[in-house]
């Protein structure tokens, strides 16, 4: 696999073949995010794999592939939905 520094070229390759490995550590989860914690959103995106978003005026329903970690530190801050 080829990687540029300079103009970036592979960087997408690299990514997807990180997070294939990397991605047996993942649980798939479903959150529900309200507008007091949307600073979790950036967090989430940037460690898992969104799979699912649903916009709302209450907040944002996700559903994502996140490593153990994280998953920890919101499930002492954030309700997972019923459904």
């Amino acid at each position: 696999m080829g990687l540029s520094a300079l103009t970036g070229e592979g960087l997408e390759r690299l990514r997807d073949l990180l997070m294939e490995h990397f991605s047996r550590w993942m649980a798939p989860v479903k959150l529900f995010l309200p507008p007091a914690q949307m600073r979790w959103l950036s967090r989430i995106y940037e460690a898992g794999q969104v799979t699912s978003r649903r916009d709302t005026p209450q907040g944002i329903y996700l559903e994502a592939r996140l490593p153990a970690t994280l998953t920890r530190q919101l499930d002492g801050v954030l309700k997972r939905p019923n459904t």
